[in-house]
């Protein structure tokens, strides 16, 4: 968050002479005033004199102070997690169209290139200082919300133009650059870590690579820079630098180990730690302002903690000097009275001293820090310490306050979930590491109860699943309701399937409302899913022998199905609830020995938990609009387009076998653009939105994609694109057909919860791998005939499928077993 007083706020004398009316010198007033309550963490009240300090300004007609005024306005809206509307209240300073804050990157006026239109926009700016700590601060904000490129394009125009002016503040622009570039590089490293498949995941890895030696080159340049005025901007790039030094080395140590080039470079950069936190011990925190100096030492502290796990370096004590640190942060943050930072230091000496295994003070300490996160409504800083407080409490062996302290962390969590990702933006590439194991060590310890409360845990689990889903898109909160709050129906069963880490539960709610729990034997259920995992991905799937998979499949049915069939209806639907892998293995083709599981059940998911109340289709509500491409098309380069697509002629079949069961539009080929999507949508409302058209559903946002003729639609284009009619909740049932799971990625299926959440789609009906075309043709005929019919969607799809079973060219499961259907299944 970039800071800087602007001359008429810090010269009175300027302001009378500059300035002489008694209105502005009010404004002027208000705006000192404003920075003050901002350092002593009164974030609202700085917002607040900011607003009458912009409207006295504009009354005063003193643009450049209109313009100050917003951009201080932006500091207070990041300070409080308002990530969009600092975004946009820094593009009204600007005088910038507000599409750069929305999740669409263009829009229908606008060219292919977004990021060059922003350039354009950016170098049309008058050459002024508070132009540049504009543009500064609009590239943190768009860092923040998930838009590292974005950030990149408008830092280089702010560093460009700071340059050209000679600011003293140029360094302070290119740490904000630094950061960006970490970004990119955490992003980078994440997709390397979700990834199997040896391409992208080489890919990830080296450019993860050669982000990290341009970030630390940043971070080291500006931090040797000395003398230029800005004490606090080199000590934060060294602080940056420090932190960022020992996440690499993190990473290389755990998922590194057999990558030389990866090795060679954690060699050549270890050398840097040693005298870069002597560098950072000569450093006066005190002469930064009060809030700054509080979060530098903390940060300091925290990556202190992290050092003294990696080192057995005599030369320096890690934590005596963090504990040094964090305990002057709190007496500053004492003196100001700001509690945020008093609860954000209390927290930090209670994790010092549970690092050096002082259970006891670490409890005292973390009780304190989360007693005031809970005063001020830090509801972000409580789910830690509750967390780490839960973790301290079963190292003593007390079970109950553990399960207390946890359910405390998840009910702090869900109060940020819309600001989760603004909060803290690390969240956004370490939500697995930071977030994920909080719901996960709640269910554990409420299912190690002798009398767990199996409730409480079907909540947690679509909890965390909608978290997750809301993370990966980087949104907002989801209006969804959770799938525990669906009103009872007769004959459907729902069946949670939970990785724990070391164990695997399943639990299941009967039609009548009761619960149930069994525990799978953690070693078959990961062994045999694996294996089956490999056999579907395997592009020659349709060429393997049923008895090489049949094994791990009848396995697996013996592990979840199984133990829980006395509580399943003997006919009728069964819901999924799955975790991680298991959302990319189909349940439908579970084996029993005699049958499959789709044989005797509709089958349906609700990836990430989200869900729309169920509701028939009906079939007067078969109009549809139909979408596809059979030719090869200029969308097959993209950049995130999978890669070696071939053309999809079978894709007219599909078509014709569509439009004779619904009243139907169609866009085709060279007709199928990303704008004529949108025209049609926006011209009527279609219940059906049938796409028959490459596409991939990846953990990674960026390669989620579905083709249109010209380009590839991002997941985070489909909010706009498919709600460009004003209606929200008009897609009653999304097909996505010809699309596929990136391969080797465990949590490919996110990518389709998250298309199926941008659309707002009722039911979505996808593929989990790109299926034989004249099998899909037949499965949609058959489909859309059952939908004719007034079949529930469930129950439609399952007479497809079983169409293809009967048929011995289709009998084998790659030909149906790869359809599922999410959310409603009525």
């Amino acid at each position: 968050m970039a800071a800087l007083l602007l001359p008429w706020e810090t010269n009175p004398s300027r302001a009378q002479e500059d300035t002489p009316s008694a209105i502005r010198t009010q404004a002027q007033t208000l705006t000192q005033q404003g920075h003050q309550q901002l350092d002593n963490g009164q974030a609202y009240a700085a917002l607040n004199s900011w607003l009458k300090a912009t409207e006295l300004y504009r009354e005063a007609q003193f643009p450049e102070g209109v313009m100050g005024s917003l951009i201080n306005q932006s500091l207070a809206q990041q300070e409080l997690g308002h990530q969009i509307n600092a975004c946009r209240t820094l593009l009204e300073a600007l005088e910038m169209e507000r599409w750069v804050c929305d999740s669409a990157r263009i829009n229908q006026e606008l060219p292919e290139n977004p990021e060059e239109l922003l350039r354009k926009a950016l170098q049309q700016q008058p050459n002024e200082s508070v132009v540049v700590l504009a543009q500064q601060n609009l590239g943190d904000v768009l860092r923040q919300l998930g838009k590292p490129i974005e950030s990149k394009v408008v830092l280089n125009e702010a560093i460009s133009r700071a340059t050209r002016l000679s600011l003293p503040q140029t360094n302070s622009v290119r740490l904000s650059l630094a950061n960006t570039e970490r970004s990119l590089y955490e992003r980078s490293k994440e997709l390397s870590q979700t990834t199997d498949e040896p391409l992208p995941n080489a890919t990830a890895v080296i450019n993860a690579q050669a982000q990290y030696r341009e970030t630390n080159k940043l971070y080291q340049k500006i931090g040797a820079a000395r003398g230029n005025g800005q004490a606090d901007v080199t000590l934060q790039a060294q602080l940056n630098q420090f932190s960022l030094l020992l996440d690499f080395h993190e990473w290389v140590n755990s998922e590194g180990k057999g990558n030389p080039a990866l090795q060679a470079l954690a060699q050549e950069t270890k050398p840097l730690i040693r005298p870069l936190v002597k560098e950072i011990l000569t450093a006066d925190f005190s002469q930064l302002p009060a809030q700054a100096s509080i979060y530098a030492r903390l940060s300091f502290a925290d990556s202190l903690i992290a050092f003294s796990q990696e080192t057995g370096d005599p030369f320096i004590q890690p934590l005596p000097l963090a504990l040094e640190h964090a305990q002057a942060a709190l007496r500053r943050a004492e003196q100001i009275g700001n509690g945020r930072a008093k609860s954000a230091a209390l927290g930090t000496i209670g994790n010092i001293y549970t690092q050096n295994n002082q259970l006891a003070i670490a409890q005292q300490q973390l009780e304190a820090a989360l007693a005031q996160a809970q005063t001020v409504n830090a509801w972000d800083l409580s789910y830690q310490w509750q967390a780490a407080l839960g973790g301290i409490y079963e190292r003593l062996g007390q079970r109950e306050l553990a399960t207390e302290a946890f359910g405390g962390a998840v009910d702090s969590l869900e109060r940020v979930r819309a600001n989760l990702i603004a909060v803290d933006t690390d969240l956004q590439f370490s939500f697995r590491e930071k977030v994920e194991p909080i719901y996960r060590d709640y269910m554990r310890l409420l299912l190690a109860s002798p009398t767990p409360n199996l409730e409480q845990v079907i909540r947690t689990n679509e909890q965390l699943q909608i978290a997750e889903l809301e993370n990966f898109l980087q949104c907002g909160k989801l209006e969804q309701i959770l799938l525990s709050e669906v009103n009872q129906i007769p004959n459907v069963a729902i069946i949670h399937v939970l990785n724990l880490g070391d164990q695997y539960e399943v639990v299941v709610r009967s039609p009548d409302g009761s619960t149930h729990r069994h525990t799978p034997e953690a070693a078959v259920v990961k062994t045999n899913a694996d294996n089956l995992l490999l056999n579907l991905q395997d592009r020659q799937f349709a060429a393997t022998a049923e008895e090489d998979f049949l094994a791990n499949s009848q396995a697996l049915y013996q592990q979840f199905i199984a133990p829980i069939k006395p509580y399943l209806p003997p006919s009728g639907t069964l819901v999924f609830v799955l975790d991680s892998v298991f959302q990319t293995l189909p349940m439908a083709m579970l084996h029993n020995g005699q049958s499959y599981l789709l044989q005797n059940y509709n089958v349906a998911n609700t990836l990430g938990s989200q869900l729309r109340q169920p509701k028939a289709l009906g079939s007067r509500k078969l109009r549809a609009l139909i979408a596809g491409l059979s030719e090869k098309s200029p969308s097959f380069q993209d950049p995130n387009a999978p890669k070696n697509l071939t053309p999809l002629p079978e894709v007219e079949r599909e078509i014709v076998s569509v439009e004779k069961n619904t009243r139907s539009t169609v866009l085709l080929n060279e007709g199928f653009t990303r704008d004529r999507l949108e025209q049609k949508i926006n011209s009527s409302t279609f219940p059906v939105l049938h796409l028959t058209t490459h596409g991939q559903f990846s953990s990674d946002p960026e390669q989620t994609v579905l083709l249109a003729w010209n380009q590839a639609i991002n997941v985070r284009d489909l909010d706009r694109l498919l709600r460009s009619n004003g209606n929200p909740n008009s897609i009653e049932l999304l097909v996505l057909s010809a699309c596929q799971t990136a391969k080797g990625d465990e949590r490919s299926a996110l990518g389709i919860a998250g298309v199926a959440a941008q659309a707002g789609a009722r039911s979505t009906l996808a593929s989990l791998w790109l299926v034989d075309a004249n099998a899909t043709a037949t499965l949609m005929e058959v489909f859309y005939q059952g939908l004719r019919q007034g079949l529930p969607k469930a129950e439609a799809l399952r007479q497809a499928q079983l169409s293809l079973l009967v048929k011995p060219q289709f009998s084998h499961p790659a030909y149906w077993a790869g359809f599922i259907l999410i959310g409603s299944w009525l």
